[in-house]
């Protein structure tokens, strides 16, 4: 068992592709931290109105606040992730404004494949590649190991809510074909892709109508597997992930 686990780790397989993972960052995200990352993945549309703002740090006065939104810097500020100083709010640290950008949604998924049932999964890496004399680097947010395939996994922390303006559909579009690009450079024939995207995509309303049509029939044509905020619920989105893994 350890020999096979040894021959088909992550690192073996990319190794075999001409391909390498760079040392992890060891100040990463501590284990005590996925409860906050499911919470902010089910309240990811009130979380969205703060982000930004606390970026630059957040002085709105709290009777001004909604009660959901004090509700959430109370629990941000208890858990040490941000912190007030003469009425600002702002991040605690590197470590947590890291997370709170976007890493929270990164260790999630990693959580996710692991309980979906991978036999190995990694968050946050960097990879090195080398074909025919030319090298080069590229940023993984997920990755996770079913026997001897990879499933591949972009995780993009966007706006909740799907304007009418075209740079954000068009934002939306890139990403998928970055999605598609990992696939292409890093994929072998049973390997699968995936975008993890925090944009309201679908209109349950309206008989679960797609809100941005092209972008899922994109991803069908490209073979990427979409997953959009409706399924970052923690237990329907280790569903998502389980049915991607049952293709593989």
């Amino acid at each position: 068992m350890t020999s096979d686990l040894k021959r088909h780790s992550i690192d073996t397989l990319l190794h075999a592709r001409d391909t390498r993972l760079l040392p992890r960052d060891t100040q990463g995200a501590p284990e005590s931290w996925q409860a906050t990352a499911r919470y902010l993945a089910e309240n990811y549309s009130l979380f969205d109105g703060l982000r930004l703002q606390l970026s630059h740090g957040l002085d709105q006065p709290r009777q001004s606040m909604g009660r959901d939104q004090q509700a959430m810097l109370d629990i941000l500020e208890k858990r040490d992730f941000v912190r007030r100083e003469n009425g600002v709010y702002r991040f605690s640290g590197n470590r947590q404004s890291r997370f709170l950008r976007g890493g929270w949604l990164e260790w999630m998924t990693r959580e996710a494949l692991l309980r979906a049932g991978t036999d190995e999964a990694l968050c946050c890496q960097r990879l090195e590649w080398r074909v025919d004399g030319y090298y080069g680097r590229n940023e993984i947010d997920a990755i996770g190991r079913v026997g001897e395939h990879l499933v591949f996994v972009s995780c993009k922390a966007a706006k909740s809510v799907l304007g009418q303006q075209g740079n954000q559909r068009s934002q939306l579009m890139r990403y998928l074909h970055e999605t598609d690009n990992l696939y292409d450079h890093f994929g072998r024939q049973g390997d699968q892709a995936v975008l993890v995207v925090t944009t309201d995509l679908i209109e349950e309303a309206r008989n679960n109508r797609a809100r941005y049509p092209a972008l899922f029939g994109k991803a069908r044509v490209l073979d990427v597997h979409l997953v959009t905020l409706e399924d970052l619920e923690w237990n329907r989105f280790v569903a998502r992930l389980r049915a991607v893994l049952d293709v593989m």
